[in-house]
């Protein structure tokens, strides 16, 4: 049997740069879509909605493509960090392994939130729009939350720092209180938003709570994609192994063979 094995140091700074690319995709993603949409006069430049921004041709196009692009990158962040806390907690209070599965299935869940919501455009499927889109915030706030319990635990284990750990309070409170306020203000826009959303009249009462909704929204992308940017210095850490072993057994058993029956 002839086993051939080859070992090769991958990443060898660390895996730091997924989520500082993934921040990077999830920019693209805001801006090229709101840029080709003011530019083509399809929705207002002062503060539209997220998903305004992509409702229409071509701009939804790009912004389809990009926050699947982003969505993928989200899943590999969260699989990742379920591994690295895995390997932390080791055989540590079951509570704390539950909560980490927990965070993997709430995270993946949140990451196919946001691949629904490229897919289906509002002008398209609203309703599932609108399911993919309280997915990906409501159980990406639920993540965010059980990472703070994680995170602390790590804390005490003096693997990561307080600092972070008030910071990622700080980022799943905000996120959480614009999920909330997105549907509190929303639910008093009184008819002042139309589609498509080109025009939006400021003499409606309702045009406050217009503003403090997509207010709330875009802090609320915002903040979690912050969030994700915490995760760079614990990231950094993690090296890859790849070991490659090839079984070539087998071509000397057929070369045998072949050579017993010509004889």
């Amino acid at each position: 049997m002839c086993l051939l094995k080859l070992s090769v140091m991958a990443f060898y700074n660390g895996l730091g740069w997924i989520p500082l690319l993934l921040c990077f995709t999830a920019f693209l993603t805001l801006t090229v879509g709101y840029s080709i949409a003011v530019a083509r006069g399809d929705v207002i430049p002062f503060l539209p909605f997220i998903s305004d921004t992509a409702a229409l041709v071509p701009e939804s196009c790009y912004f389809g493509q990009l926050l699947n692009l982003t969505s993928f990158l989200m899943m590999i962040c969260f699989a990742i960090r379920f591994v690295q806390v895995k390997e932390h907690l080791g055989h540590s209070n079951r509570w704390f392994l539950y909560a980490n599965h927990m965070s993997l299935y709430c995270g993946i869940l949140s990451a196919f939130g946001a691949s629904v919501v490229a897919n289906f455009q509002e002008t398209s499927v609203l309703l599932v729009h609108f399911i993919g889109a309280i997915g990906c915030f409501g159980l990406g706030a639920v993540y965010a939350f059980i990472n703070i319990f994680l995170s602390f635990h790590l804390y005490r284990m003096r693997l990561v720092t307080k600092r972070l750990c008030v910071a990622r309070i700080v980022l799943s409170a905000v996120v959480f209180t614009a999920f909330i306020m997105i549907f509190v203000f929303s639910s008093q826009m009184n008819g002042v938003y139309v589609f498509p959303p080109n025009v939006i009249d400021k003499n409606n009462p309702g045009y406050p709570f217009y503003i403090c909704t997509t207010i709330s929204e875009w802090v609320l992308v915002i903040s979690g994609f912050i969030y994700f940017s915490t995760l760079v210095s614990e990231f950094s850490k993690i090296r890859i192994r790849l070991l490659i072993s090839t079984e070539t057994s087998w071509l000397s058993d057929e070369r045998d063979s072949s050579v017993q029956q010509l004889m």
